[in-house]
């Protein structure tokens, strides 16, 4: 009996799946979206790159294995509505790319260089519109919607 890798993927389920997270994100876009692909070479994918992402509209986009060096110029892959966060190699394969909306505060972070075996990029974003903090809870909710708090009080050690 083959194992999971083995067992041929269901191409049609991928199909309906797809369109259903599409009739998903056309109903209700406003909830956080966040999406990860290892896109093996986007320079001949970045127009179908675009057009999945103004079907499901997600808020970060993190891509991996772009195979893009500095060579390539930051414009080529710009999508508009969104700050581009790169991390190149010199030559080669790998790299990834990191697309926040603009509507996200977002800094690029300085990762420590002991980790030389790792391909990372560090994004900082601020995702909640509201903060409240304390020695003993943490509520977050939207700011315009004066709410009860979603979980129940506890301490915080």
């Amino acid at each position: 009996m083959p194992n999971d890798e083995q067992k041929p993927h269901n191409t049609a389920g991928c199909q309906e799946n797809n369109s259903s997270i599409i009739d998903q994100r056309k109903k209700n876009s406003s909830n956080g979206l966040l999406m990860h692909l290892n896109i093996n070479s986007i320079q001949n994918k970045f127009k179908d790159l675009t057009l999945l992402n103004r079907s499901l509209k997600a808020q970060i986009l993190v891509i991996s294995e772009t195979k893009i060096d500095r060579s390539y110029p930051k414009s080529q892959f710009k999508l508009q509505g969104y700050n581009m966060f790169r991390k190149d190699r010199a030559k080669g394969g790998g790299c990834l790319l990191v697309y926040i909306s603009t509507t996200i505060p977002s800094k690029k972070l300085t990762l420590p260089t002991t980790y030389k075996t790792l391909e990372a990029i560090a994004v900082e974003v601020k995702i909640f519109r509201y903060y409240q903090f304390t020695d003993r809870l943490i509520a977050l909710r939207k700011k315009t919607k004066p709410a009860k708090p979603t979980y129940k009080e506890s301490r915080v050690n």
